[in-house]
């Protein structure tokens, strides 16, 4: 009974503070918002090496994001009344309420299998498919109409599909949504909880509960009895509310809900210890050691990410750039969300305390919110407009709230909660003041987050001992905006791949291919006169199985070659070499006056001479049937008598 009454009270506080809420947004003009939220149910990490979104977890992916439709988009919501009544109404300026219009989104998750999953169902809650619509980014209604004014619908009655930036861990960006399992520092620091007495006596003070775990889920994942303790506490809590969820039937038993409680606020306590002491270092080589906040990383990745996308967001830089997102949506795990808590003073302070002590649920969302209270009358209190703009007449006038929604049931309300130790009375930050403190607790850049984390990602500048870099220095890129190699560096990297390149290829041609060289001898020619050789009329040529000469006597026709004239030299040799000419050289029986023929010069394969510059000759040898063929045809009695027959005299002396 008192239970119940607990909890109608705390239902109807909820409608109350929701009241209030859409009470005070009548009046407001929101600029652009940041979302970060937990990934829907997957299949335990024990029992999946590749985990798919289920659709259990589908499904509250897709409801989280009717509530954001709810607040931000459309009235006639599919949502129900009392989850309308505490989403609020926050209408963003100018953003399409029915179409998708992806230069107004920013949606970016990683590439494990369930993110992108993930990101398609809230998608589908945040605009569901409608036929007969089209935003006007994408061409509007024209761009569905045919000549003859007939409409065409998208598929699936008018699905709607977004662009999803999905980033692995080797991508610069993937560090401002996940930016601890890629830090060397926060690893090394996580493997350190082990030696904290506190946890130690943690551990040891529940051995009872994990003994109950052991029996009743054991049997589901590789662990022993030593193995299920305090320190895997968040692993055992995800696969024993998956089996608590679907109700496992092989199981000898479930665990009850008292057990469930006690589980989860173990693996709660070991969440945030791994990411939130604030006075743990990493030890990791090259790390920033004068970071104290190392294993809050991926709280403070988160911050740099919401603050640079909160910049792109609100005026004057939305004015000048109207394709800056007006919404940015990022899906990641709970590590931000826990992190973020610790950071901005929300898990350790204040009446917001017992709220963030709890893990996310799946389907947890963060909101940042930038906004105006627009006068409505001369007395109104509120901000000012410019007539032309439509923008806040001063900066001053921004400002900034957050809400915080665990989980997607009924009784988990959005609700708005104070940042950085401010009261409950100051919900509502100065937009200056929101940017002041995120950009103290974040990470400002990609070469901040390298020096924090002495990570060795490829784009990260490589730094000596002392951490000081080598080659490409740092940059002033926010956010994820820069870091990298220099143009120097990377030229003089590109120059020395290039020759090594051609070292390797030069090799492997020697090794593999062949390739030989043969010094050039004086005198050979003359240098480039000839068009059949040398690289630049002085090297030589590669030809396979054809040397060309390089110029000057020798070869073919001798002194009077001319440039259509080529040599063909043959490895094996020619049996018989003509010298001259047979029919008009002198013979033993008369013409004494006939002219003698100079013999040609030696070939350029002879073994006199040397050829041009290099040859890429063939080693491959004639096949042993060809030379019998080629004997036999010489050895034959009419190619004898040919060859041996006295030749006729080419004139008569009387």
């Amino acid at each position: 009974m008192a239970g119940s009454m607990a909890r109608a009270i705390s239902i109807a506080a909820a409608l109350l503070t929701a009241d209030v809420v859409s009470a005070q947004t009548s009046s407001e003009r929101v600029w652009g918002s940041v979302a970060f939220v937990y990934h829907g149910e997957r299949q335990p990490l024990q029992l999946a090496s590749s985990p798919a979104l289920t659709p259990v977890g589908a499904e509250q992916m897709r409801a989280q994001g009717e509530l954001l439709r709810a607040r931000y988009l459309a009235r006639n919501s599919t949502v129900s009344p009392r989850l309308a009544a505490a989403a609020g109404s926050a209408r963003i300026l100018n953003l399409e309420r029915n179409a998708i219009d992806n230069a107004q989104l920013s949606v970016q998750t990683s590439s494990d299998p369930h993110m992108g999953p993930s990101a398609m169902a809230f998608l589908q809650g945040l605009y569901p498919p409608l036929n007969q619509s089209v935003s006007r980014g994408a061409g509007g209604m024209e761009s569905a109409t045919l000549y003859d004014g007939s409409l065409v619908n998208f598929p699936l009655d008018g699905y709607q599909y977004p662009h999803i930036q999905t980033l692995s861990s080797s991508d610069q960006e993937y560090i401002w949504i996940q930016g601890n399992p890629s830090c060397p520092s926060w690893v090394y620091s996580a493997t350190q909880l082990q030696a904290e007495q506190q946890l130690k006596e943690l551990d040891w003070n529940n051995t009872d509960l994990f003994r109950r775990v052991w029996e009743k889920l054991g049997s589901l994942a590789p662990y022993t009895p030593n193995t299920v303790n305090f320190f895997t506490a968040d692993r055992i809590y995800d696969l024993a509310l998956y089996n608590y969820t679907h109700g496992n039937r092989t199981l000898p038993s479930s665990l009850t809900s008292g057990e469930m409680r006690d589980l989860e606020a173990l693996a709660a306590k070991l969440v945030q210890s791994r990411n939130g002491d604030l006075q743990s270092q990493g030890a990791a080589a090259g790390s920033d050691n004068d970071a104290s906040r190392v294993r809050a990383v991926a709280g403070r990745t988160l911050a740099g990410k919401v603050a640079r996308q909160m910049r792109a967001a609100v005026p004057p830089r939305q004015l000048r750039d109207p394709a800056q997102p007006k919404l940015s949506l990022v899906f990641g795990t709970q590590e931000p969300m826990v992190a973020f808590s610790v950071l901005s003073g929300l898990l350790y302070g204040g009446s917001s305390a017992s709220t963030f002590r709890r893990l996310p649920g799946h389907g947890a969302v963060m909101l940042f919110e930038a906004f105006t209270v627009v006068s409505e009358d001369a007395d109104g209190g509120g901000a000012d407009l410019d007539e032309k703009t439509m923008a806040p007449a001063a900066e001053s006038d921004i400002r900034v709230r957050f809400l915080y929604r665990n989980g997607t049931g009924d009784d988990a309300p959005l609700a708005e909660h104070p940042l950085f130790g401010n009261g409950a009375s100051q919900r509502h930050m100065a937009y200056r003041d929101f940017l002041r403190a995120m950009d103290g607790v974040a990470v400002a850049s990609a070469p901040e987050w390298c020096r924090l984390c002495g990570s060795g990602e490829l784009f990260c500048p490589l730094r000596d001992a002392d951490g000081n870099p080598i080659i490409g220095g740092d940059r002033d890129g926010k956010a994820g905006g820069g870091g990298g190699l220099s143009a120097e560096a990377a030229g003089v990297i590109g120059v020395i791949a290039t020759l090594t390149f051609v070292a390797v290829a030069l090799t492997a041609a020697v090794l593999f291919g062949g390739l030989r060289f043969a010094p050039r001898q004086a005198g050979d020619g003359k240098d480039g006169e000839r068009g059949g050789g040398g690289l630049g009329g002085a090297g030589g040529v590669f030809a396979a199985g054809v040397v060309g000469g390089g110029g000057g006597g020798g070869g073919f026709r001798g002194a009077e070659k001319r440039q259509e004239d080529p040599d063909v030299a043959f490895q094996g040799g020619a049996r018989h070499e003509r010298t001259g000419s047979w029919e008009l050289r002198n013979s033993g029986g008369g013409g004494g006056d006939a002219p003698a023929v100079p013999p040609p010069a030696a070939s350029p394969n002879s073994s006199s001479s040397s050829p041009v510059g290099a040859s890429f000759a063939r080693t491959a040898h004639r096949d042993e049937d060809e030379a019998m063929r080629r004997d036999e045809m010489l050895d034959s009695d009419d190619t004898a008598r040919l060859f041996h027959a006295t030749p006729v005299q080419p004139r008569s002396s009387l």
